[in-house]
């Protein structure tokens, strides 16, 4: 039975930021967000622009606890998720 292997790959954005609170308390977190980068989408020339998207939706979220004083980014980077479907033909 011969068949075709779609590739429906696409790209997570993720980041590792540390807070400091109004109370000098510290946490790292980090957090994940799926985007609708496709696998041949991502080029070294959108990249940046990519990624400063994704970094503001994610610091857009963090930034409504009204506690949080000072936020700082420690690592950022655009991992692919790999994901096929076959269909027979």
């Amino acid at each position: 039975m011969p068949f075709t292997k779609i590739n429906q790959s696409f790209y997570r954005y993720e980041i590792t930021y540390r807070i400091l609170n109004c109370d000098k308390s510290e946490e790292i977190r980090t957090d994940r967000l799926d985007t609708d980068i496709l696998y041949n989408k991502l080029n070294f020339w959108n990249k940046k622009r990519h990624m400063r998207d994704c970094e503001r939706k994610v610091i857009s979220k963090v930034i409504q606890d009204g506690r949080i004083s000072r936020l700082q980014i420690l690592q950022e980077n655009f991992i692919l998720v790999s994901r096929y479907i076959c269909r027979v033909n």
